[in-house]
């Protein structure tokens, strides 16, 4: 059992770009949810978690889905922003939308996520619809390491980078 202010104070760790007006809405579904203060974070995302914590898992996986649709429309926008709104964009212009997209990818990260599209000194263009798309479907845990993803050991990795049991998933989200 945790105590309800540690779970909030988890939750602020793990989602540092959730506003203010969301985290209010999640800390009200934990409250809810505890008993006597505290809430069994083993069993929040188990089967019988359907009951205490329903409201809570709901709220938590609610605002993980819309925030993933979130990111993906904003990268698509900071995407076609550094190509000029052209259809085709570059290594740089890629690695610049990621970089105003999430301020919490190291160089490292971004070089990792670019790698398989363009090659260090690679100059081409590719279609914007094609990396989105490839980027989709990439595991870009798989591209990076976590060290790479954190800029300070205090910071998380951004919510739509993780699942909703906090750990790293793929990158699969429309």
């Amino acid at each position: 059992m945790l105590a309800v202010d540690n779970v909030k104070d988890i939750l602020k760790v793990m989602f540092p770009q959730k506003s203010e007006d969301r985290m209010g809405v999640l800390n009200q579904a934990l409250f809810e949810a505890s008993s006597g203060g505290n809430v069994a974070y083993k069993n929040l995302f188990a089967d019988e978690a359907e009951t205490k914590y329903e409201a809570l898992v709901h709220c938590i996986k609610s605002q993980y889905v819309r925030e993933r649709v979130e990111y993906w429309k904003s990268l698509e926008k900071n995407l076609y922003a550094e190509a000029n709104h052209r259809d085709n964009c570059t290594k740089g212009q890629l690695s610049s939308a990621l970089a105003l997209n999430d301020g919490f990818l190291s160089a490292k990260a971004i070089d990792r996520i670019v790698a398989p599209f363009f090659t260090a000194s690679d100059s081409r263009e590719m279609p914007i619809r094609d990396v989105l798309e490839a980027l989709n479907q990439a595991s870009v845990p798989s591209l990076m390491r976590a060290e790479d993803v954190m800029s300070t050991s205090r910071r998380a990795p951004s919510p739509d980078m993780m699942d909703t049991s906090g750990r790293h998933r793929s990158a699969s989200f429309l």
